[in-house]
């Protein structure tokens, strides 16, 4: 069984100098919880900055595709304008499921990862063997894969530098789900 502290510095091998990777975590059911814990913060060693540990299990977790640099007040946050690089491409929903927006035999190259991350749903993830520095490349590559139909063109969550995705440690407690 992978932690997601390995897990997190496996997907990012290689960080821009300066950068910090980013994430979130919080206990309640993700479409009810506040808008206000989609702001996560930087991942330092084992905890998020000004939240709950990230490595317990007990809660959703997330992290973003991409690192970020400080802005002038030496602050980070998960915008566009503070992209250093992308560490990971990931398709979402595959499976052979009701629920699953893309099925198994569409992909072919096998993934870094695979998480299940809600029932007969799993993440495949793609590890960059060096960081995607260009945002505009990173972005047109996703949308080339949703071309392609290896992504859904219905999940907005699915484009961009700030992408959150699920930790390999974690809960889903979508209220759609049984607890």
């Amino acid at each position: 069984m992978i932690t997601n502290k390995e897990f997190i510095d496996a997907v990012f091998h290689t960080l821009p100098k300066g950068a910090y990777k980013y994430g979130t975590t919080f206990a309640e059911p993700p479409d009810l919880a506040p808008n206000g814990v989609w702001f996560g913060g930087p991942i330092k060693d084992r905890s998020l900055k000004g939240r709950s540990n990230y490595t317990s299990g007990d809660c959703n977790t997330f992290y973003v595709v991409s690192s970020f640099y400080p802005n002038e007040e030496r602050r980070v946050f998960r915008r566009k304008a503070q992209f250093a690089a992308a560490h990971v491409v990931t398709l979402d929903d595959i499976g052979d499921g009701p629920s699953a927006k893309i099925s198994w035999d569409k992909v072919s190259l096998p993934g870094s990862f695979v998480i299940e991350t809600s029932p007969d749903n799993c993440q495949v993830g793609y590890i960059l063997k060096e960081p995607e520095t260009d945002a505009d490349y990173f972005n047109r590559t996703v949308d080339a894969l949703i071309e392609q139909g290896l992504a859904s063109p219905t999940d907005p969550g699915m484009k961009g530098v700030t992408r959150y995705v699920r930790f390999p440690v974690g809960i889903n407690n979508k209220t759609k789900y049984d607890p």
